[in-house]
């Protein structure tokens, strides 16, 4: 297959996690200004309450940005800080999301989207939700991947 112009796809998958500050230099790669990210409480220590919201930013980071398209593939075993990351650029004009429902654990904080929604224990929802069964893996075919590679180019940044 052929792409049209420069694209970007982000297999986060079977992707658990790791650090949310690499999430967050991961995802500055990709904005070309600053913009709210996500609202976050934090836990007060030793406690089950919390912090007051606190608005994040995403902001340019190095020398040049990419903001071509980019298609996140997802499924329900993409979790914590990976879901960070999505949650970050999931607000982009030029992020699609496909795949499955994310695993909804973000982390003991609690996260809300730019629009205020809290993904925790519900997951992020992809923009094309589709999953392989194991009638697919067993014939060495990938529906998510092969969507991800024919949604029509939407960017108008060129």
């Amino acid at each position: 297959m052929k792409i049209k112009k420069p694209s970007l796809y982000i297999d986060l998958r079977f992707n658990g996690g790791g650090e949310d500050k690499i999430s967050y230099k991961i995802a500055n790669r990709f904005v070309d200004k600053k913009q709210i990210r996500h609202y976050l409480k934090t836990r007060k220590k030793g406690t089950n309450s919390f912090k007051k919201l606190k608005k994040r930013y995403l902001k340019p980071k190095g020398k040049k940005q990419f903001n071509k398209n980019i298609i996140i593939l997802t499924s329900d075993f993409t979790a914590s800080a990976t879901e960070v990351f999505v949650l970050a650029l999931m607000q982009l004009p030029n992020v699609q999301i496909v795949g499955d429902t994310t695993e909804g654990i973000l982390s003991d904080m609690q996260f809300f989207s730019s629009k205020m929604i809290n993904y925790e224990g519900i997951g992020i929802e992809p923009d094309y939700y589709i999953v392989n069964s194991k009638k697919d893996i067993e014939n060495g075919v990938d529906p998510v991947l092969e969507k991800a590679l024919n949604l029509p180019l939407w960017n108008t940044r060129d």
